[in-house]
């Protein structure tokens, strides 16, 4: 089953009657707070509900009388890039915190899906072959639907020239590969407004945030089979993501708190490390 992240936007009013919740998304309806404020049209969230759904999303309301209402909307993420490790990597990352997603393999794909999709952003490999990701963020930012979809460059370059061309085709932001998790989500917290909440779990009596390094050992793996681990150490040997993303969701939810330290190395690209830790465990 997918899932999507939504945001939520809750406000300081008196709340709304149960029998104004029916013609809230109605045209030039009001509640009877709104026309006892003697304010609006009637047509904000009409607009708002519209302008959601035709990018594919979804716009709602909870509301507790006297506390205020809290309106909800989805979201959705393009990933546009030619290698296939990294865009699992990215839309593993993503999905895993709730966000919906899709991938396109080179430029021409990628405007083909945002026309149909319209996703509210796009990670956008600069390097691909037959449209290039500079081609393909001039031309989606050349309209007016263009403007209103954020682009998030991800580039391998360093050179701070490139960073300057990057922002000319009217690219909003740039990240550098290997993508950090960390970083990732700043700049979609950043364009987006999104707010991630962290789950707790209990590390021996005690609280951690989820995400957080848990210290790691060669006794810790001795819970998995000595398959595993191998053929974790050989994933990590060669750096391959997708191969380590799918081994760790082999681990039972008994040791959640093994996955989710190792899972963290391989966030940060700590290969050498998760290779040296895997190396003769469970033996």
């Amino acid at each position: 089953m997918s899932q999507m992240l939504y945001f939520e936007i809750q406000d300081t009013g008196v709340g709304i009657a149960s029998a104004d919740l029916p013609k809230l998304f109605k045209p030039f309806s009001q509640t009877q707070s709104g026309r006892e404020a003697g304010e609006g049209t009637g047509l904000g969230l009409v607009i708002s509900r519209h302008f959601v759904e035709l990018m594919g999303g979804e716009l709602g309301v909870y509301n507790t009388l006297g506390e205020g209402s809290t309106f909800w909307f989805t979201i959705r993420i393009l990933i546009v890039e030619d290698q296939a490790e990294n865009a699992e990597f990215l839309q593993q990352l993503l999905t895993s915190v709730g966000f919906e997603t899709m991938q396109a393999r080179q430029g021409q794909e990628g405007i083909s899906l945002w026309k149909i999709w319209q996703p509210h952003l796009i990670l956008m490999d600069m390097q691909m072959p037959v449209m290039d990701g500079y081609t393909t963020s001039r031309l989606i930012k050349s309209t007016p639907e263009g403007q209103r979809t954020k682009i998030i460059a991800v580039t391998g370059s360093a050179f701070e020239e490139d960073r300057d061309r990057i922002l000319a085709i009217g690219c909003d932001d740039f990240i550098r590969k290997p993508v950090s998790e960390s970083l990732l989500f700043a700049k979609i917290a950043q364009h987006l407004g999104a707010r991630f909440c962290y789950e707790a779990v209990e590390l021996d009596g005690e609280t951690a945030v989820q995400g957080q390094l848990w210290p790691l050992s060669q006794d810790a793996l001795h819970v998995m089979p000595i398959d595993w681990v191998t053929a974790l150490n050989q994933a990590a040997r060669e750096c391959h993501e997708p191969a380590v993303f799918q081994l760790l969701q082999q681990i039972p939810t008994e040791h959640e708190t093994l996955a989710i330290a190792l899972k963290q190395l391989a966030i940060d690209f700590r290969f050498e490390e998760m290779a040296n830790l895997t190396n003769g465990a469970g033996r």
